[in-house]
């Protein structure tokens, strides 16, 4: 499959995300980082947590902040996006190993960071893991 079109899609959204939501965060270098990472998570939490908070935001919501923290792993662990034929979907490669960032982004907003579901905890295991060179 060509994901050409599906990569312009995602930098576009994670520009967006930097753009909108970086004013927001009070983070001087709001990118993709760790630190902004971290903010998003907490973002998705708040957004969870609001009364008009609905099941129909969700998707749109996995697509745009699933792109940024894509990208983020892509600038920090040397990533590249890929079609994973198993799966059926795009994820980022990691030295022949794949994660699933728009999959962590709908986990959390759907279960939560109580129910061990953490777009940044898992950010910083994918660069644990890499680090110990299992990925």
């Amino acid at each position: 499959m060509d994901i050409q079109k599906n990569l312009e899609n995602i930098h576009k959204l994670s520009n967006l995300v930097i753009q909108q939501l970086g004013p927001q965060s009070n983070i001087a270098n709001f990118g993709l980082n760790e630190a902004s990472v971290v903010w998003i998570d907490g973002f998705i939490e708040r957004q969870r947590e609001a009364k008009d908070f609905s099941s129909s935001e969700v998707d749109g919501l996995v697509n745009t902040l699933g792109s940024f923290l894509g990208e983020a792993l892509v600038a920090t662990a040397g990533g590249t996006w890929v079609w994973v034929e198993q799966q059926q979907t795009i994820g980022v490669e990691l030295r022949g190993s794949y994660v699933f960032p728009f999959n962590k982004v709908r986990k959390q907003l759907v279960n939560g960071r109580a129910a061990g579901d953490s777009i940044a905890g898992f950010y910083r295991a994918v660069l644990t893991l890499q680090a110990a060179g299992k990925m």
